[in-house]
């Protein structure tokens, strides 16, 4: 017992979409996010201050810069060096981060601290599973 009190609600999700691009939700939020963009369009809807993808309410013009950059860049190495740098700073202020690696798939990055992750039959961590694993891990001290 650690003293977490749950209030399960439901509502339409014209209702719980405004509250998450408000970022007036408080506490934890599992949310559905579409897989199927690429790279920019990813970066575009979840990484961007004003991205409509936004849940976790990033606001950092830094990432902002990078984003316009990575959309304006036509070679795929550059797009490249822009997706790590892109990935290192949001990976300095989150938890796990979720990114495509092509249409259909993705993969789920998690930092040093993050343990207690269990193996098993939804050990890829698809999205349909992300809620049932999280909730055995924990964070080391770091």
């Amino acid at each position: 017992k650690i003293g977490i009190k749950l209030k399960p609600q439901s509502q339409d999700y014209s209702a719980y979409n405004s509250k998450l691009q408000a970022h007036s939700q408080k506490d934890l939020i599992l949310s559905w996010q579409q897989q199927a963009y690429d790279n920019v369009g990813t970066a575009l809807t979840r990484l961007r201050s004003d991205g409509g993808g936004n849940r976790e309410g990033v606001n950092d013009p830094a990432m902002d810069a990078l984003v316009d950059e990575l959309v304006r860049e036509g070679d795929p190495i550059e797009q490249r060096r822009i997706v790590n740098e892109l990935r290192a700073i949001y990976q300095d202020q989150a938890y796990f981060l979720s990114f495509p690696d092509g249409a259909y798939s993705f993969t789920l990055l998690l930092q040093h601290y993050v343990r207690g992750i269990r193996g098993g039959q939804n050990a890829y961590l698809s999205y349909y599973y992300q809620g049932p694993i999280l909730r055995t891990a924990w964070m080391a001290p770091h």
